[in-house]
């Protein structure tokens, strides 16, 4: 192949990529097989292989699964809270926490920047 091919074919391959992360990160199909908390774990794994900051995430949820609606908004929540302590907070550590308490579902996501926590969410 030629050169312009060659950069073509890439710019096609990466757009692929492109699209099969972004609507993977949309509703990824963990969520829609095994529900929010496995969604939420899987995101987790996913970002520790990355270059980014030591990740945790703790539940204790029972196998009980949500709304189909209900479970999609946790999920797009815990994504956002993740995603603004990377890029705004610059967090050094993140934990995400998620449980039921009282009947209620219960999210958290706690940062920390240089050693100290910063914001519970």
């Amino acid at each position: 192949m030629d050169t312009k091919t060659e950069k073509m074919s890439h710019l096609i391959e990466h757009a692929a990529q492109d699209v099969r992360t972004l609507s993977h990160q949309m509703m990824p199909r963990v969520l829609q097989e095994v529900g929010v908390e496995e969604a939420i774990r899987d995101l987790v794994e996913g970002l520790k292989s990355t270059k980014s900051p030591t990740i945790t995430f703790t539940s204790r949820h029972s196998a009980h699964r949500l709304s189909e609606k209900l479970e999609i908004n946790i999920y797009r929540i815990c994504q956002e809270l993740i995603n603004n302590s990377l890029k705004h907070a610059n967090a050094d550590e993140i934990h995400v926490m998620y449980y039921k308490a009282e009947g209620k579902m219960v999210l958290i996501l706690s940062y920390f920047v240089d050693g100290g926590a910063q914001n519970k969410l």
